[in-house]
């Protein structure tokens, strides 16, 4: 959609910008307000989890997880991804994201630490 409205808008700009003629401002200030809106609504509109299966397109996605924003499935058929973004619906669900964002980031560390380690330990 962001590129059909970008192409609509390069069309007008050829359209009304004539060569050896200066485009009108009502249509110029008409651009600007059209890209000021647009991003505006980009903005200020909250995005929405999106909890249509991917397979049976029923409205029924869960986290896996209700202690992690990884994972999905979907309570009407089964279908189930384990690798699969589940923030949005966190975002939806909880309060604060701030500590399963904290753990998510404490478990990656300690599997990160855990993945280096060479046996040797210091003195």
């Amino acid at each position: 959609m962001p590129l059909l409205i970008m192409t609509s808008v390069g069309l007008v700009l050829v359209l009304v910008v004539r060569p050896g003629g200066a485009p009108s401002p009502l249509v110029i200030g008409g651009i600007v307000v059209l890209i000021f809106a647009w991003i505006g609504i980009s903005v200020l509109w909250p995005a929405r989890a999106d909890r249509r299966c991917s397979s049976c397109k029923r409205r029924a996605l869960e986290r896996t997880d209700p202690e992690s924003a990884v994972g999905l499935r979907c309570t009407a058929c089964g279908w189930s991804d384990a690798s699969a973004s589940g923030w949005y619906l966190a975002e939806e669900e909880l309060e604060a994201l701030e500590p399963l964002a904290l753990e998510q980031r404490r478990s990656k560390t300690l599997a990160k630490g855990a993945a280096v380690d060479t046996g040797k330990r210091p003195h």
